[in-house]
């Protein structure tokens, strides 16, 4: 069984669909995490849980999916609470609660520099928990630590843009420009990369991105699928199968988890192998359709893949 460290925020999603809000566990890493899961792995996810009523909420939510939190942090912050309104397609958008004084952003050297399980095969981060001060400097300088040991870690970027007005931007570029250069494996998104990387095409941008350190970039491109490169070349892509989508929330998230989980079962020597990223991929590809099918994040068992993907 493969083995996970997932690490960042975990937030409360306020859903708006036609006028009624569901309360729902929600946060890049609690959803990639719940992927994980699904897909079969081992998970340890650290995370800072505000011992308010909405983060205890959110530890309930996870530990009821068999997900380990015991390196994970009870905080006197706030826990971060996001109203989220989709439109008629099912896409999201996001309006942020107060940000710079909650849970999720304060993690501290010791805090995450708990012993990894002596199994752990990687290490998934990224998102806001990975740009926001004070806690980038810590999370990034213990994984910098890890991957020099030879752990693969799998960054997804997830800009958030609308969250960035209450930091330094030039700041927020920086950080993410050294994450990207340390990760073994990206996921990045056209809509990330029209925040970081604007005028720009997308397939142009995430190529220039596998020139930089990682072994692997995953461009995200909603309908239009999604398209591998390594080492400035551009090796596949993959489209979804049509479906009925309900929303796209923790479409990414879904993706990501199946795309690390599935890369971790391989041998390392193989791991990057151009057949067998086809495979993982695809296998990633169906699993975020299959979650956009469901409302709210729902990632796929082993099982519903399957009858999913026929």
């Amino acid at each position: 069984m493969v083995s996970v460290t997932v690490i960042g925020e975990v937030v409360l999603d306020c859903v708006v669909t036609d006028g009624v809000v569901e309360k729902v566990s929600g946060g890049c890493a609690a959803n990639e995490a719940l992927a994980l899961t699904r897909f079969g792995a081992k998970v340890d996810l650290r995370a800072r849980y505000s011992v308010d009523e909405n983060g205890q909420f959110l530890k309930h939510f996870i530990t009821e999916h068999g997900i380990n939190v015991a390196n994970s942090v009870d905080a006197q912050e706030p826990a971060l609470v996001i109203t989220i309104t989709k439109d008629e397609t099912g896409h999201p958008t996001y309006n942020y609660g107060e940000l710079l004084a909650c849970a999720d952003w304060q993690w501290t050297a010791a805090e995450i520099a708990k012993a990894l399980p002596l199994e752990c095969d990687g290490i998934v981060i990224g998102s806001m928990a990975s740009v926001f001060p004070p806690g980038v400097d810590p999370l990034y300088n213990w994984v910098k630590t890890q991957k020099e040991t030879g752990l693969p870690i799998f960054y997804d970027v997830n800009a958030r843009p609308g969250s960035f007005t209450v930091l330094d931007e030039k700041l927020v570029r920086s950080a993410y420009q050294r994450w990207l250069e340390l990760a073994t494996v990206v996921k990045v998104s056209d809509e990330d990369l029209a925040w970081l990387a604007p005028n720009q095409d997308p397939i142009d941008a995430a190529r220039h991105i596998s020139t930089q350190g990682p072994e692997l970039v995953a461009l995200t491109q909603g309908p239009n699928g999604v398209t591998m490169f390594a080492h400035g070349q551009q090796l596949l892509t993959i489209e979804p199968p049509v479906i009925q989508a309900a929303d796209t929330v923790g479409a990414g998230d879904t993706f990501l988890g199946w795309l690390s989980g599935g890369l971790l079962e391989l041998p390392p020597e193989i791991r990057f192998d151009p057949a067998l990223v086809y495979s993982v991929t695809r296998d990633a590809v169906f699993a975020a359709a299959y979650n956009c099918t469901k409302t709210g994040c729902n990632p796929p068992t082993q099982q519903e893949l399957a009858d999913f993907s026929g």
